[in-house]
C-alpha cells in the first residue's frame, strides 16, 4: 500500500471514530483502499446480477503493518473513552406535545399533572382533574374505573368521547405508565403510584387499519367493510340499505365475523377494531418516547425473563396464542424478535405460539463471557433447551430469521428430539466466498473486513452504534437497503420501519459485540452440519433479496437433500415483515401434513 493511500486509510479510520455522519463515503474509502474496488461513480451496472467470482485484491500487508494496527488501536481507544451517548430521559411532555389531540397525564386519583396545549379549557387553563378534561359521562366513568382500579391491564381503548357534543367517531385511550419510566411528572400525594397518559383518538379506519384487521382474522372484503361500518356507528338496517342487501344477509356476515374474531357480540367487534386502529395510530408515538413499546393495546404479546443455569438472565417475548403450537424464533442480527401486529393477531387465530428469546448480549439478555463462535453456538442452543424445559414444551418448531438459521441449525443438531420442524427466512446457513461481490457495498465491506481485517471490525460496528445513538436510525435503515427496491417498499410501512429501528436499538443496547459475532458466523459454511442433522429446513427466500441473494438458498437446497425452498415473489430481506402471511402459512401447512 502506497503512503498516500495509507494516509487516506488512517484518515478514514479516524473519521469513522469521530464523525460518522457520511458513512457512505467512509465505506467507499475503506472498500477502495483496502480491497481495491473502483469508486462507485466509475462503476457500471453489471450485465450479470449474480456474478460468481470476486476480485478481492486484498492488501497482503494490511493486517501486519504495525503503523496501521497502532492507529486502529488508538481509534478504538478513543471510542472507548468517548463512551456511548446517554439516551434522553423519557419525557412525557414530549409525548404530550406530539399528540395530535388533547392529551393529559394524571395520577391514580384522577388529578392532572400535565397536559398539552389542546387540553386546555376554553379560558386557556389546564384542567386540574379528568372530570374537567373528559365531560362525556360514559367515557368518564370508563376512565375512572380503569385509573382507580388495580388492574393488570396496561391500556384501555374503548369507543368514547371527551365531551357530550362530540359527533365524529373517536375512542378514548389511556396508557398506564410506571413512575420509574418517566421524568419530572411525579405526584406529591402518591409518588410510587402509577400515572396515566389519557388522550382521544380519531378513528377514520383508513385502508391500512382495515387491511391489518382483515389479514389478522382472515376476513372477506364484505366482512371487513361491515365491521368498519359497525365501528363507525352505523346500524344494521342502514348497513343493509347502503349495501343494497337484506338485514338477514348482514346478520349472517356479522355471525361469521364474531366466529372468526371470537367476539361475543357487536360491541366486542367494535372494541376490537377500534383497539387495532388506535394501536396503529399511536404505536409510533409511544415507541419514540420509549414508553413500553412492547405491549401495544389488544395484542396477544407479553415479555418475560428467566434465570439460566449459570446465573445469566434471558429475556423472551411470547406472541400469538399462549396455548398454541410452539414456534421457537431465532432472531436476525440485531433485530427481528417483535412480529408485525397483524402477524401476531393471525398467529393467535391460527393457534401458533411464537417464543422469541433475545440472544446473549441482545436487549436485556446477559452476554456470554468469552462467547466466540462454537462456544456461543453451543451455549445458545443449551439456553433454548433450558427455556423449553422451563415452559414445559417437549417439542417446538424452529424458525431462523436470516442469521438466526445458524443458531436454529445448531439447536437441531444437539437436541434433535426437541424439534418438530425447521424453517429459515431470508437466509440459509451457508457461505461461499464467490458471493462477496453479490452483496451491496455496505454489507460487502463489513463481511470482507470480518474475513480479512477483523481488527477493523470493532471500529466499524461501533460507528453503526453511534449512528443509532444519534437518532439517525431511519436514515441508516433506508441507506442500508438503498439497492433493494422491495425492502425500501417494505420500509414505507410505518410499522415495519418502527420494528426495524426499535429492533436495532434494542439489539445494540449493550454494544456491538453480539453483532460482530454474527458477522463472523455469517461467513461460515454449515452445509455439512445440515447434511448430518435429521431435520431439514423449509426455506422462504424473497426473489428480490439483494442483501442475501436467492442463489445462496438455492445452493444450500442442492447441497442438503431434503431441504425445501419456497421463493417468494416481490419479497426482499424484510420478508418476515412484508410477507409474513407466507411464513405463517408454511408453518401451519407443515403441522397439518404430519
Amino acid at each position: 500500500m502506497s503512503d498516500p493511500n495509507k494516509d487516506k486509510l488512517i484518515s478514514a479510520v479516524y473519521a469513522a471514530t469521530l464523525a460518522a455522519d457520511d458513512l457512505d463515503e467512509i465505506f467507499e474509502t475503506l472498500d477502495r483502499l483496502i480491497f481495491g474496488s473502483p469508486p462507485l461513480a466509475q462503476r457500471e451496472a453489471p450485465a450479470n446480477p449474480l456474478p460468481i467470482h470476486d476480485d478481492l485484491n486484498v492488501s497482503s500487508d494490511l493486517s501486519l503493518a504495525p503503523e496501521l494496527l497502532d492507529h486502529l488501536g488508538r481509534a478504538r481507544d478513543i471510542q472507548l473513552r468517548m463512551g456511548r451517548k446517554k439516551p434522553d430521559t423519557p419525557d412525557l411532555q414530549k409525548l404530550l406535545d406530539a399528540s395530535p389531540n388533547p392529551a393529559v397525564v394524571c395520577d391514580h386519583s384522577g388529578s392532572i399533572l400535565a397536559g398539552n396545549q389542546l387540553a386546555k379549557t376554553a379560558n386557556g387553563e389546564m384542567p386540574d382533574k379528568i372530570s374537567t378534561f373528559c365531560t362525556h359521562p360514559a367515557s368518564l366513568e370508563q376512565a375512572r374505573r380503569f385509573i382507580g382500579e388495580k388492574t393488570q391491564e396496561n391500556v384501555l381503548i374503548e369507543p368514547g368521547y371527551l365531551n357530550p357534543q362530540a359527533s365524529i367517531n373517536t375512542c378514548i385511550l389511556i396508557k398506564k405508565i410506571e413512575d420509574s419510566s418517566i421524568s419530572g411528572l411525579t405526584s406529591q400525594d402518591a409518588p410510587t403510584q402509577n400515572q396515566f397518559f389519557f388522550t382521544i383518538v380519531n378513528l377514520g379506519f383508513d385502508p391500512t387499519q382495515s387491511s391489518v384487521f382483515q389479514n389478522a382474522y382472515d376476513l372477506t372484503d364484505a366482512e371487513t367493510k361491515i365491521a368498519v361500518q359497525l365501528a363507525s356507528g352505523e346500524q344494521i338496517p342502514d348497513i343493509a340499505k347502503n349495501r343494497k342487501t337484506t338485514i338477514a344477509t348482514i346478520r349472517t356476515h356479522i355471525k361469521r365475523i364474531k366466529k372468526k374474531t371470537n367476539a361475543c357480540d357487536i360491541a366486542a367487534i367494535v372494541r376490537l377494531l377500534c383497539g387495532i386502529s388506535a394501536g396503529i395510530l399511536v404505536s409510533s408515538q409511544f415507541t419514540q418516547s420509549q414508553i413500553d413499546p412492547i405491549n401495544h393495546a389488544h395484542l396477544p404479546r407479553s415479555i418475560h425473563q428467566i434465570t439460566l443455569r449459570d446465573g445469566r438472565k434471558m429475556v423472551y417475548l411470547e406472541q400469538g396464542n399462549p396455548k398454541g403450537h410452539p414456534v421457537l424464533l431465532f432472531h436476525n442480527m440485531p433485530y427481528g424478535t417483535v412480529l408485525p401486529s397483524a402477524a401476531i393477531l393471525a398467529a393467535e387465530r391460527m393457534n401458533l405460539r411464537f417464543i422469541c428469546p433475545y440472544r446473549p448480549g441482545i436487549g436485556d439478555s446477559d452476554p456470554v463471557r468469552n462467547g466466540k463462535q462454537e462456544t456461543l453456538l453451543n451455549t445458545i442452543a443449551a439456553d433454548m433447551y433450558e427455556l423449553l424445559d422451563e415452559l414445559n414444551i417437549a417439542k417446538a418448531d424452529l424458525l431462523g430469521l436470516a442469521i438466526g438459521s445458524v443458531y436454529a441449525l445448531r439447536f437441531a443438531k444437539l437436541y434433535t428430539n426437541r424439534v418438530a420442524n425447521m424453517f429459515a427466512v431470508s437466509r440459509s446457513p451457508i457461505w461461499r466466498d464467490e458471493w462477496f461481490s453479490q452483496s451491496p457495498r455496505r454489507h460487502r465491506v463489513i463481511i470482507r473486513i470480518a474475513k480479512h481485517v477483523p481488527q477493523l471490525l470493532p471500529l466499524i460496528t461501533r460507528t453503526l452504534v453511534m449512528l443509532f445513538d444519534d437518532d439517525k436510525a431511519e436514515d441508516l435503515a433506508r441507506s442500508i437497503c438503498q439497492e433493494g427496491g422491495a425492502d425500501l417498499l417494505a420500509l414505507g410501512n410505518p410499522e415495519t420501519m418502527d420494528l426495524v429501528i426499535e429492533g436495532n436499538r434494542l439489539g445494540l443496547k449493550q454494544g456491538a459485540a453480539a453483532f460482530r459475532e454474527d458477522c463472523f458466523l455469517s461467513l461460515r459454511d454449515f452445509t455439512e452440519d445440515a447434511q448430518q442433522t435429521k431435520h431439514k429446513f423449509y426455506i422462504l427466500h424473497g426473489d428480490q433479496d439483494v442483501i442475501v441473494t436467492p442463489v445462496q438458498s438455492e445452493t444450500f437446497a442442492r447441497e442438503v437433500p431434503g431441504t425445501e425452498l419456497e421463493i417468494v415473489p416481490g419479497a426482499g430481506t424484510f420478508l418476515m415483515y412484508s410477507h409474513w402471511e407466507r411464513v405463517l402459512k408454511a408453518i401451519k401447512s407443515r403441522q397439518n401434513n404430519k
